[in-house]
């Protein structure tokens, strides 16, 4: 094993979100309870369920990628839909591949 034989950790693998986002995420959870979400409070959404998790093994990726979805209605972007395809691999798995 490269490194000494030391395990790295995934970079996901532990959380620590800066307090200045805290703001932000707020402010994306009490548009969507208000159901007026834009594309930046979506992303603030799925930001604050990234935060509410301590591992990415603790995450609701469900729940990402149901506000993936929002934000794709909203902003049809690459990156969102490569991030919601991230989203489905760790709500699902991934699927057989075809030989």
């Amino acid at each position: 094993m490269a490194g000494g034989g030391r395990r790295h950790e995934h970079a996901l693998g532990r959380r620590s979100h800066p307090p200045r986002h805290r703001p932000h995420v707020g402010h994306g959870r009490r548009c969507l309870r208000r159901n007026q979400p834009g594309a930046y409070q979506v992303q603030a959404a799925i930001n604050a369920v990234h935060s509410d998790a301590a591992t990415a093994a603790e995450t609701d990726w469900r729940q990402i990628l149901q506000l993936y979805d929002q934000l794709l209605a909203l902003a049809p972007t690459p990156v969102a839909a490569l991030n919601r395809a991230v989203a489905v691999e760790n709500s699902f798995g991934s699927a057989p591949h075809a030989a």
